[in-house]
């Protein structure tokens, strides 16, 4: 699973999926899904800002953090042009300001 790095509170981050070693196909449909992975935080989910963004052979999302000391999961999956669904995954860690 990829690292995204660390982001402090009050930071705003764009993380990016890389399909290029999935697939050579133009990409569509992607849909990220968080997963807390360590630490207490509820609503997981609130640390996507907005919607992904397909550029390329990468999928761009914004994120923001969550709670402090927390660790959370990126599930990205996409559609390929073939009609095949690939799933990429990174992990990022919610520092204090």
């Amino acid at each position: 699973m990829k690292e995204f790095g660390p982001i402090e509170i009050g930071e705003i981050k764009a993380v990016r999926f890389d399909f290029s070693t999935e697939t050579s196909a133009a990409l569509s449909a992607p849909v990220v899904t968080p997963e807390l992975l360590e630490g207490t935080d509820p609503p997981s989910a609130a640390v996507r800002l907005g919607s992904p963004t397909v550029v390329g052979l990468e999928v761009v999302h914004k994120i923001q953090p969550g709670v402090a000391g927390c660790t959370y999961k990126l599930r990205c999956v996409v559609t390929d042009a073939d009609g095949l669904k690939h799933a990429v995954s990174g992990k990022f860690r919610v520092e204090p300001a």
